[in-house]
């Protein structure tokens, strides 16, 4: 009788990871394959060819990248934190940089463009080898650093969810890199195919891909420069290195880069007070985004900080303490807010180009905010159980989640 209830639960879990390990892929090629025929919404026509989805030219590029990023990150250079260098900023600039000189030496950068949907089934296919390996690895170290939801001893389950926290095989730290080869692999593709653009067309580009490509680069370089804050992310603390993690990280550098692909073949000249009042959403959501997501890490790292002595706050039990001034004194999650701005601008360089039948994408701003929305839910719950009484409190004079006065 005890049994049965557990053997409902671990189908119920085995369902979900087989299920989410196939849809999640699927959305992604669909998108793409979507966005090879004009972005409109549609029933996509998948190829039956394997060479479709199979290329070793492009799978063996974003393998190169990958050992590049991982070689790169153990240079000697930058601060140490929990026992690793913070140069992600460093090391893309250096990728950055070595453009250029491509450039020069006449390397044909239209590969990136020409291989792009089989670049990114190699992601996908590559996720599915970091997890498997992770799990592998896991199993040989024994018993340490586990994951409760990847330990369940069903193999499917225990790859997607993960068996370590946060796994370090190689002398690297296996998330950490996750994270950089994600956020470089986004501004390398914006780099790549935009330099591209402009070579193959005489040096004429148009200004909303510039802004585009731009966003998404300040976005990855942001994350690089203040990647010491990513082991106070809920991803860090809280997440298994499984397929779960492994994937959204894989996947996310080709959502945003439909827009720029998308600009490269289909643009419509817009007014300049159109691209200034982009560029000032872009701006407000970032400065929102940054100074309200330092200020959490800040805090999180040492209450008693000096520069944060102006925050207002309250007690609760265990002496915690929760901000209820600045940011979080407007809306309870201010970064949702601006990165839900950010997501935004940067498909709204082509919203004139898209009109009302090229869809495909708006997928990533509209995702983000449907899920910002629900992960804000979750956190109250959360936080009414960490702050008790301090909570109510704090909701009763912030009643806005994300949108001041709306939402």
């Amino acid at each position: 009788e005890l049994q049965a209830p557990l053997l409902l639960a671990d189908s119920e879990q085995l369902l979900g990871a087989l299920l989410f390990m196939v849809l999640a892929p699927a959305i992604l090629v669909s998108l793409h394959t979507l966005c090879n025929d004009g972005c409109k919404l549609a029933v996509p026509k998948f190829s039956k060819d394997l060479s479709t989805y199979l290329d070793l030219t492009a799978f063996g590029l974003l393998s190169a990248f990958s050992v590049a990023v991982d070689l790169l990150s153990l240079l000697p250079v930058g601060t140490v934190v929990n026992g690793r260098r913070m140069n992600g900023a460093l090391v893309l600039a250096i990728l950055m940089a070595a453009v250029p000189a491509l450039i020069y030496f006449k390397v044909p950068l239209g590969i990136v463009n020409a291989k792009f949907f089989t670049l990114m089934t190699s992601a996908v296919i590559g996720s599915y080898i970091a997890a498997l390996m992770a799990y592998v690895f896991a199993k040989l170290k024994g018993k340490h650093n586990l994951n409760p939801k990847g330990t369940t001893g069903n193999p499917v389950v225990d790859i997607f969810n993960g068996v370590e926290m946060n796994p370090k095989h190689m002398g690297l730290d296996w998330k950490l890199n996750t994270l950089r080869f994600s956020m470089m692999l986004l501004a390398m593709l914006n780099v790549v195919l935009i330099a591209d653009s402009i070579v193959t067309s005489g040096g004429k580009v148009a200004p909303q891909l510039v802004i585009a490509g731009a966003f998404q680069v300040i976005y990855a370089m942001d994350a690089l420069y203040f990647e010491e804050y990513f082991f106070l992310s809920h991803d860090a603390m809280n997440t298994g290195y499984g397929w779960s993690l492994v994937s959204s990280y894989c996947f996310f550098p080709f959502l945003p880069t439909l827009t720029t692909r998308y600009l490269m073949n289909e643009t419509v000249a817009l007014p300049w007070y159109y691209l200034v009042g982009i560029c000032l959403i872009n701006a407000v959501g970032y400065v929102i985004y940054r100074s309200s997501e330092t200020q959490r890490c800040e805090f999180a790292k040492n209450p008693s900080n000096p520069a944060l002595a102006h925050l207002e706050t309250l007690s609760a039990a265990g002496n915690k303490k929760l901000v209820v001034s600045g940011w979080a004194g407007l809306v309870r999650h201010p970064n949702y807010l601006g990165e839900i701005l950010m997501t935004w601008s940067w498909v709204l360089p082509a919203a004139c180009s898209l009109g009302v039948k090229a869809l495909v994408p708006y997928y990533l701003p509209v995702f983000t905010t449907i899920l910002l929305i629900v992960r804000s839910h979750q956190l109250n719950i959360k936080n009414k159980r960490k702050f008790g009484a301090a909570w109510t409190t704090y909701t009763e004079k912030v009643r806005s989640n994300i949108i001041p006065y709306v939402y």
